[in-house]
C-alpha cells in the first residue's frame, strides 16, 4: 500500500487569453506622441487656426524653437512679446512645451557660439519662461554638418555643458535633453555619455526612416542605441524629438504617410525604450524643396491631411483617460498586487510580467473593480475589456455572466459549492480524517493512495461525508461518496443506501 500524502491543492487558473494574446491598445497615446509646432516662429496670420487644430487634436506636448538671433539681435522686444503670447496660449490649453535652445547670433551661424553670449541667451530665455516650458533641448542635430560646424562631440560638448549648468542654476528640477541627434546615432551618443554624461537628463534623437520601406534598419539602429544607453544608464528611456515621413519622397502617398506614422510609432513605443515621440511636422512648409516641404500632417493652409485624421484619433491615455504620474501609477499597482494576492496567494497571481500592466491599466484607468480583474483571470478575460471602460462593459452579457461565477461570499468556489478553507484549517481536517480512519477502520487495510486521497478529503472537508462513507468509498468503487453532490443529498441515493451497510472486508 502506498503511503498517504496529505496534498494541499493549488487552484490552476489559466492566464486570460485576451490578456496573453492582445497587443497593447494604449501604446500610442497623445501623452506620448506630440507635435513639432514652432507656432511662435511660423504661425503668423494663422494663430486662430493653430489654436483650433491643437484644441481639436487634444495635443498635450509640443516642441518650440528658441533661436539666439531673434532674442538677442533681431528684435528682442517684439519676439519676447510674440513668445509670451503663444506660450500663454499653450498654457491655457494645458499643453506642455519642449523648448529647443539653438544656434549663433546671426542667421545660419552654426559654429560653436561665444560661450558667454550663449550663456546670457540661455539665462535670459529660461528665466523668462521656466514656468511655461516643461523641458529644454540644447541645440538641434549637433551630429549633422547642417547644424554644427564641425559636427563632433568636442565642439558640441561645451555648448551642452554651459546650457545645462545655466538652466539647473535657475531651475534645479528642470528636465534637460541634449540636442536631438540626426538619427539613432549610437556612436555620437556614446561619446556624449562618456565625456558629457553629467550634462543632460535624457537622450534625444531624431528618426527619419520612412523611405526605407520597412522598419528593419530603424529597429536595428534603435537596438544599437539601446545597448549604449543601457551601458551608461540602465533602464532609462529616450525621447525622439523629430519623427516624420515626407510625401515628397518618391512613391510615398498621404495614405502611406499616415500608415507609416501609425505603425512605426507603435513599434517604437512597444519597445518601452522610447518615452516620447514628437511628430515632424504639424503642417507643410514652403521653402521650395519638395521633400522638406511635405512632412506636414496639415497642408500649408492648415487643412487636414490623412495623417492628421490618424493623429486626432489618438486617445489621451489608457481608456482615453489622462495619465497620472508614474509614481502614482506604481503606488496603485502595488495596491492591486496586494489585493489580488489575497485571492490567489503571495506570488501566485496568474498573469505574466509582460501582461501585468494591462491589469493595472484596467484598474487605474478603466475603472474596473478588483473582483472584475480576479474573475477575468479565472475565466479568460470575460469581465474586463482592454479598450472599453467598466461603465460600459459592466452591461455586457459576458460581464454579467462571469462576474459572480463560482464565488461564495466573494471567495472562490472550490468543492461542493463551498469556498476554499484556509490552508491551516485544511491541514487540521486532513490530520483529523487520517486519525479517524486509522482508529475506526484500520487505515492500513484501506486502499487509499495519493490519487484518491484528494477526492476523499474534499468529500469529508467540503461535502460533509461521514468517515463511514469515506472508508467504504475506496472498497466499493465510490458508491458511498459522490465527487460533486454533498452527503446531505447523496445519502438518499439507492447506491449510498445499499453500500453504506456493506462490510469493509
Amino acid at each position: 500500500m502506498k503511503k498517504i500524502i496529505f496534498i494541499i491543492l493549488i487552484i490552476n487558473i489559466l492566464i486570460a487569453p485576451s490578456l496573453a494574446n492582445a497587443g497593447d491598445p494604449w501604446v500610442a497615446t497623445n501623452d506620448r506622441i506630440g507635435l513639432n509646432v514652432h507656432w511662435a516662429l511660423g504661425g503668423f496670420g494663422k494663430d486662430d487656426l493653430y489654436q483650433l487644430r491643437l484644441h481639436q487634436s487634444r495635443t498635450t506636448w509640443v516642441r518650440e524653437h528658441f533661436y539666439t538671433e531673434v532674442f538677442m539681435v533681431e528684435n528682442p522686444d517684439a519676439w519676447f512679446a510674440r513668445y509670451d503670447s503663444i506660450l500663454e496660449k499653450y498654457h491655457k490649453e494645458g499643453i506642455k512645451v519642449l523648448g529647443m535652445l539653438a544656434y549663433g547670433v546671426t542667421n545660419g551661424d552654426f559654429y560653436q557660439p561665444d560661450l558667454e553670449v550663449w550663456q546670457d541667451f540661455v539665462r535670459t530665455v529660461v528665466n523668462r519662461y521656466q514656468d511655461k516650458v516643461d523641458a529644454w533641448e540644447i541645440w538641434n542635430e549637433p551630429d549633422s554638418p547642417t547644424y554644427l560646424t564641425p559636427h563632433n562631440p568636442e565642439t558640441y560638448g561645451p555648448i551642452l555643458e554651459t546650457a545645462y549648468r545655466t538652466i539647473k542654476n535657475i531651475d534645479p528640477g528642470a528636465l534637460v535633453l541634449n540636442g536631438g541627434l540626426s538619427w539613432f546615432n549610437w556612436y555620437f551618443a556614446e561619446k556624449l555619455f562618456q565625456d558629457y554624461g553629467d550634462y543632460f537628463d535624457r537622450l534625444a534623437v531624431h528618426g527619419y526612416y520612412c523611405e526605407d520601406g520597412n522598419s528593419r534598419q530603424m529597429m536595428s539602429d534603435l537596438n544599437a542605441l539601446r545597448s549604449v544607453v543601457g551601458k551608461y544608464r540602465p533602464g532609462e528611456q529616450i525621447w525622439i524629438t523629430e519623427f516624420g515621413c515626407s510625401t515628397g519622397s518618391p512613391g510615398i502617398s498621404e495614405q502611406d504617410q499616415a500608415d507609416y506614422l501609425d505603425n512605426a510609432t507603435k513599434e517604437l513605443l512597444e519597445t518601452t525604450f522610447v518615452d516620447k515621440i514628437f511628430l515632424y511636422n504639424i503642417r507643410n512648409r514652403d521653402i521650395g524643396d519638395l521633400y522638406e516641404d511635405s512632412f506636414g500632417l496639415l497642408t500649408l493652409d492648415m487643412q487636414p491631411r490623412l495623417s492628421w485624421d490618424w493623429y486626432r484619433k489618438l486617445p489621451y491615455g489608457p481608456y482615453d483617460q489622462k495619465r497620472i504620474s508614474f509614481a502614482l501609477e506604481q503606488k496603485h499597482a502595488g495596491e492591486l498586487k496586494t489585493i489580488l494576492e489575497k485571492y490567489f496567494g503571495a506570488g501566485k497571481i496568474p498573469v505574466s510580467q509582460e501582461n501585468w500592466y494591462k491589469l493595472v491599466n484596467a484598474y487605474i484607468y478603466g475603472g474596473y473593480p478588483v473582483i472584475a480583474i480576479v474573475q477575468s483571470l479565472r475565466f479568460g478575460g470575460k469581465t474586463i475589456h482592454p479598450e472599453i471602460h467598466f461603465n460600459y462593459w459592466k452591461n455586457s452579457s459576458d460581464y454579467k455572466e462571469y462576474i459572480g461565477k463560482d464565488l461564495v461570499n466573494g471567495r472562490f468556489v472550490y468543492a461542493y459549492g463551498k469556498a476554499r478553507l484556509p490552508i491551516e484549517t485544511e491541514q487540521q481536517k486532513a490530520i483529523e480524517l487520517k486519525q479517524k480512519l486509522a482508529d475506526q477502520f484500520g487505515l492500513e487495510h484501506l486502499r487509499i493512495n495519493d490519487t484518491n486521497w484528494v477526492k476523499l478529503f474534499n468529500a469529508y472537508a467540503y461535502g460533509g461525508y461521514p468517515v463511514e462513507a469515506i472508508a467504504r468509498a475506496v472498497i466499493y468503487g465510490g458508491k458511498t461518496v459522490h465527487t460533486s453532490i454533498p452527503w446531505k443529498f447523496w445519502q438518499e441515493h439507492p447506491d449510498y443506501q445499499e453500500f453504506i451497510q456493506k462490510p469493509l472486508n
